[in-house]
């Protein structure tokens, strides 16, 4: 048993630790998905054929049309994954 209550004070230890970055890392999302609205939404639609069509035109998986997709997009992107798929819609 006091192996196990030390495992357990360890791990509240930990996790009252990593409170602060937990709370920076949101607000680090937040912000940059708010700037990647103001700059990229509804800025990036291609159509059927994948032309660039503003007018007609639909937009991609990620993008930053709204918040949600914004905070997605910026995960995505911090994660380092499949990022490559939004750095070329954006070209």
């Amino acid at each position: 048993m006091e192996s196990l209550k030390l495992l357990i004070d360890s791990i509240a230890h930990t996790l009252a630790a990593i409170a602060n970055f937990t709370i920076l890392l949101g607000l680090f999302i937040y912000v940059y998905s708010l700037l990647g609205m103001q700059f990229f939404s509804a800025k990036i639609k291609f159509n059927e054929i994948d032309q660039y069509d503003l007018e007609n035109g639909k937009s991609p998986r990620g993008n930053f049309d709204t918040l949600l997709n914004a905070i997605i997009s910026i995960f995505i992107i911090l994660v380092g994954d499949n990022w490559n798929l939004f750095m070329y819609d954006g070209i």
